[in-house]
């Protein structure tokens, strides 16, 4: 066989079935073998950023590594932003491309593509020998696997070399778990730190998302009195437990994570704390950090105790070793009904002439959408509401791929969650400026014969810069503020237009039979200004 196909035979041994990507001369022959031989699905998007970040929602709500595939040069190029997000969010990915003939070395479309994706923190992996390929193939998929994005590149002159035949290699392919490398002193220093706590805090991140680990950190706050917060990839992990404070940091309930300042030992876990989650760094400054992380290249961060390896596992562990104090902690008398009230903090609706309160609006929403549902938010200056304000039953089934904060990729994102969790209603939340970088993902979302909802607060503005400018001089971050709406009637979709709240009963008429896309554009104001962009 050649090339093309023992590619393809490797990713179906793998266990792929689910490729999303943009065809170009460079992979289209790669992409009919897959098809046509090896029965895998190919979902076509409109830009290769869409493309890359639809494999990676698909790989955030499955627990498979998402495969990409997009052709050289340009192609690899254009998916650059979202290669770099997935990246960051050390995402299990593998991005499939070709790279130019190396017998024309001087051809348009030559790149140094290694560097590149090095460049943009990502590992490159280049069939250099047919006599190669198979070693190659397998080590890119248990780099993805293990480590992250990984980009495989297979140069056009050997797509039609013959490779040896390939056998069954799956047992090959299979990753070890992250092996457990958190000595027994390390987890008994950090039992006796969280045991002589006085005012703990438990931070789980998106590695703790197992509800294994879940239970465990819950038993741990218990034993020791502490407040439960998550970051914002993993949000409401906690949200049935009383002591649940929320999401930590600039995104959480201010009066919430206000309770933590004065924390003595936080417990992370599956989190690299990043500036969000630590108000800038000023949240948990005097605080002895115990940090558990699969990646023990991440240690050293100024963490008391690092406690390296699978967070199930080393978690199981320290809960064994952590024995119930005696001391209240933050669970002290009326503490409970203290986080309850705060949790149910209202705000005073700012709707005006140009439009809606956002946070009104996305509460209302969160109110009328169905329960079986997926989320997806893009970045932008209205992102922190849908993620503070909308619940997300079942946990886990939340995208909130902001690793490089880059805006645009819901649109991408919500394409991949609809594929990876097809029973659930798929719903991005997006800005005005993020749907028109991306307007051409509307088109492929309307190839997925499945319901998919595209809520668009529409501000008429690039609104975080609208908010930063100086007084005076916001001209250049302003909008034309259209219809949108009318956008995903032309393309066959539904369309809503919400200037009034009543407006809203449109969309639970749709609800009530959903097909297809429906896009619902929201006029919010810009009266409101988000806390998270003075860093609170």
């Amino acid at each position: 066989m050649n090339l093309l196909h023992a590619v393809a035979r490797l990713l179906r041994q793998s266990g792929t079935q689910d490729m999303f990507g943009v065809l170009g001369s460079g992979n289209l022959a790669f992409v009919n073998l897959a098809i046509d031989q090896y029965g895998m699905r190919y979902h076509a998007l409109r830009h290769e950023s869409a493309a890359v970040a639809a494999a990676d929602a698909f790989a955030r709500v499955t627990g498979q590594v998402g495969v990409a595939t997009v052709t050289h040069g340009p192609g690899l190029t254009h998916a650059s932003s979202a290669i770099v997000e997935a990246a960051k969010s050390a995402v299990p990915l593998l991005v499939v491309t070709s790279s130019v003939s190396r017998r024309a070395p001087h051809q348009n479309q030559a790149l140094d593509q290694a560097s590149v994706v090095r460049a943009l923190g990502a590992a490159a992996f280049l069939v250099a020998e047919t006599e190669d390929a198979r070693q190659t193939v397998l080590h890119a998929l248990r780099h993805a696997r293990s480590q992250g994005l990984t980009v495989l590149m297979l140069p056009e002159d050997l797509h039609d070399e013959q490779v040896k035949a390939v056998n069954s290699v799956s047992a090959e392919i299979e990753v070890a778990a992250a092996e457990e490398v958190a000595s027994p002193a390390d987890l008994g220093r950090a039992a006796r730190l969280l045991m002589d706590a006085a005012r703990p805090v438990v931070v789980a991140g998106r590695g703790a998302m197992r509800a294994v680990t879940i239970a465990h950190l819950r038993d741990i706050g218990r034993y020791v009195g502490a407040l439960l917060f998550t970051t914002l990839p993993a949000k409401d992990r906690f949200a049935d437990d009383d002591y649940d404070a929320g999401i930590c940091g600039v995104f959480g309930t201010a009066s919430l994570v206000d309770l933590a300042e004065d924390a003595d030992v936080v417990l992370v876990v599956g989190s690299s704390l990043s500036s969000w989650t630590t108000r800038q760094g000023r949240l948990f400054s005097g605080s002895a950090i115990i940090r558990c992380d699969s990646n023990a290249a991440t240690a050293g961060r100024g963490e008391a105790v690092f406690l390296g390896g699978d967070a199930a596992s080393v978690i199981s562990e320290l809960s064994s070793l952590v024995q119930p104090t005696g001391r209240a902690g933050y669970r002290g008398e009326g503490s409970a009904a203290t986080l309850r009230s705060a949790r149910a903090d209202v705000h005073h609706d700012e709707s005006d002439g140009t439009g809606l309160d956002p946070r009104t609006l996305v509460q209302e929403l969160g109110r009328r959408l169905p329960r079986q549902r997926s989320i997806v938010v893009d970045g932008g200056h209205f992102s922190g509401w849908p993620a503070m304000l909308v619940r997300t039953p079942p946990p886990g089934l939340f995208v909130y791929a902001h690793g490089y904060q880059c805006v645009g990729l819901a649109l991408g994102n919500v394409v991949g969650v609809a594929i990876g969790a097809p029973s659930n209603l798929p719903i991005a939340f997006i800005g005005d400026g993020g749907l028109l970088m991306s307007l051409g993902e509307l088109h492929a979302i309307g190839d997925l014969d499945m319901p998919v909802l595209v809520v668009v607060l529409n501000d008429g503005a690039y609104g975080a810069e609208y908010h930063q400018a100086e007084p005076g001089h916001a001209g250049p971050t302003m909008l034309r503020r259209e219809n949108l709406a009318t956008v995903a009637k032309a393309l066959g979709g539904t369309g809503i237009s919400v200037r009034q709240m009543s407006d809203l009963d449109k969309l639970s008429q749709w609800f009530d039979a959903p097909q297809g896309l429906c896009l619902v554009d929201c006029h919010v104001t810009r009266a409101v200004r988000a806390a998270w962009l003075q860093g609170r």
